[in-house]
């Protein structure tokens, strides 16, 4: 294989194997780079204005519909809350029932609720607490 046919045509053949000639693209020391002009950083940043609608009142509500998604994020927070206490309260019957009788214990969900438990109730007030984040972001903007 020939040091030509080695050479990929797409590249500068300074940068690749077998390149015996001088460095035309790199430049040399005695050379120095132009310095570019740096743009000077903008002065004021923009003002956004809220648009001007002449709508009467009963329109213009209809930009503050209640969001579909929130309701459906409050009904999850709520049923994550009451599934976590119900799973507590679970928790404590089955380790009541394992201390009064001879039975068969199932150790694995016993482990599961003991964590799971605790979680659930965790992310269902996290959920309520993001909600109520929304809430106060679109109340600061409409009072801004």
């Amino acid at each position: 294989m020939s040091d030509d046919a080695r050479f990929d045509p797409r590249f500068d053949p300074a940068f690749q194997p077998g390149y015996a000639g001088p460095l035309a693209s790199a430049p040399s020391a005695a050379q120095p780079i132009p310095a570019q002009p740096i743009a000077a950083p903008p002065t004021a940043l923009p003002t956004v204005t809220a648009p001007v609608t002449d709508a009467p009142a009963e329109e213009r509500e209809d930009d503050h519909r209640i969001n579909p998604f929130i309701i459906a994020l409050a009904a999850v927070s709520v049923v994550l809350i009451l599934g976590g206490v119900y799973l507590l309260s679970l928790l404590q019957q089955m380790f009541a029932a394992s201390q009064e009788s001879q039975t068969t214990f199932d150790y694995t969900t016993f482990q599961a609720l003991i964590y799971g438990a605790p979680l659930l109730i965790a992310l269902g007030i996290a959920t309520a607490i993001s909600i109520l984040c929304m809430f106060a972001s679109r109340w600061w903007r409409l009072r801004s």
